[in-house]
């Protein structure tokens, strides 16, 4: 039975990517060779991370999210810091964080859908771990030096319209994504 590697996400608007457009300017510069940056298009939040999915568990997740959204207020979304993650003592990727209070908020949402995904008996994808709100921006390739500092400090906010079900398919360049369906908050 063919399977899609799937994930539940905040897709960013054209005004945050228009700010993180300049942040990397400065960037770009800094890191080292090699270094991969992920497509603008693909800019994004995940919320859920659920791996290997058939198509009766994706109209199951479908269902939850169709559940849950109508009585879930959209976040303010707040960025602060951009750093090396997932830890900063080896670091493998560039990340733009939410602030406590949005990735707290995330992390409520989160924890309702998974709960509404268990009861529809979806397999989730990751362990449970502490929620934490962030957009990826690069990946790192060369272990051998550490990177330099990050001193980018950034603040910018909004407020998402939908939350996505989206499908990471394989490329060459790396991972690419595309929505499978959005469902919109509570307005």
């Amino acid at each position: 039975m063919p399977q899609k590697r799937v994930f539940i996400a905040i897709n960013l608007p054209e005004s945050v990517k228009k700010q993180i457009d300049a942040e990397l300017l400065v960037l770009r510069e800094k890191l080292p060779q090699g270094t991969r940056f992920v497509a603008r298009e693909d800019w994004h939040i995940t919320v859920s991370f659920l791996s290997q999915q058939s198509d009766e568990s994706i109209g199951e997740i479908i269902g939850a999210m169709s559940s849950v959204m109508p009585r879930t207020a959209a976040p303010e979304i707040r960025f602060e810091d951009m750093v090396y993650g997932p830890e900063e003592r080896s670091p493998r990727m560039v990340w733009i964080v939410a602030s406590l209070k949005s990735s707290s908020l995330l992390g409520d949402i989160k924890h309702i859908l998974e709960e509404e995904l268990i009861q529809r008996k979806v397999r989730l994808g990751e362990g449970d771990r502490k929620f934490s709100g962030h957009i990826t921006l690069a990946r790192l390739n060369n272990f051998d030096t550490p990177p330099p500092p990050l001193e980018n400090k950034v603040n910018f906010s909004f407020i998402p319209e939908s939350l996505d079900l989206m499908e990471s398919q394989p490329s060459h360049s790396g991972p690419r994504y595309h929505s499978l369906t959005a469902m919109d908050f509570q307005q």
